[in-house]
């Protein structure tokens, strides 16, 4: 087993974000053949830590999905928003009456939508659309990333629920991977192996921190197992949060073939 070490790097990856950052669609993220693709930067300013020598993967066994929107949504001016701190609570009160809140949700955070009106550059007016709580998974005690296993409720007028997204797939132990080091998954990163690509220029990340966790696809995309990943977090040059995640395993899974689902929107 490799030491702990400080490095400081330059490789040139794909480029990966997560969605909500707005770089793309989610429908736009596609597992993708493996290989270099780009050449944006990525500079490594972490200690790289120590990995185990297996993990275990997980088998899908069921998908808990729910997608609802109000006809308001996007259409009627929210004037009479409450506090972020009251959305909060009317979010966690209409999960809890909406199957529960399940036992690994982890509060992602809690955010006020503007519409935003420029001149040139200036911002002349900011007008409070809605507010969005958000959460995400930590499944036995490590992170899951990716646009699946995720809870996006959007709030608006005296705390009303104007949309609701719930993904989260049911879960058995299926067996242990060999997994390998830190330093052959920053290897693997030079190479452009990421889990999905991204188009767009974001160029160059700075990473910050280095963990071990799970790969969730897309919502009612059929996924067989979880399998473990190297995530690469750190800042987009614009100080937004990246997370590149790298395949944890010796042999990498074969990818997912994208197939989209045309979704069934409960309204509210």
């Amino acid at each position: 087993m490799k030491k702990k070490l400080g490095i400081c790097l330059v490789v040139g990856v794909i480029a990966v974000a997560l969605v909500s950052y707005g770089v793309v669609k989610m429908d736009d993220l596609q597992p993708v053949s493996f290989g270099l693709g780009g050449s944006h930067g990525a500079v490594i300013k972490a200690e790289l830590p120590e990995a185990p020598e297996t993990m275990p993967y997980y088998r899908v066994v069921d998908e808990k999905f729910d997608d609802a929107m109000s006809p308001e949504f996007g259409r009627v001016r929210q004037k009479y928003l409450p506090y972020e701190e009251e959305a909060v609570r009317f979010a966690e009160e209409y999960i809890k009456s909406h199957g529960g809140m399940p036992d690994d949700a982890v509060f992602g955070g809690v955010s006020t939508v503007y519409w935003t009106h420029y001149r040139g550059d200036e911002v002349v007016e900011k007008i409070p659309e809605d507010i969005q709580v958000g959460y995400h998974r930590v499944f036995n005690g490590m992170p899951v990333v990716g646009p699946g296993d995720e809870m996006t409720i959007v709030i608006g007028n005296n705390g009303t629920v104007l949309s609701f997204l719930k993904s989260w797939r049911e879960l058995e132990y299926a067996g242990e991977r060999e997994i390998l080091n830190a330093s052959e998954a920053v290897e693997r990163l030079q190479r452009g192996e990421t889990v999905y690509e991204l188009g767009g220029a974001l160029s160059t990340i700075e990473i910050d921190k280095i963990e071990l966790g799970y790969y969730s696809e897309i919502p009612r995309v059929k996924q067989e197992f979880y399998e473990p990943v190297w995530l690469f977090r750190g800042k987009g040059s614009r100080g937004h949060n990246v997370t590149l995640p790298v395949w944890a395993g010796v042999t990498m899974p074969t990818p997912i073939p994208y197939r989209h689902e045309n979704r069934s929107v409960r309204r509210l």
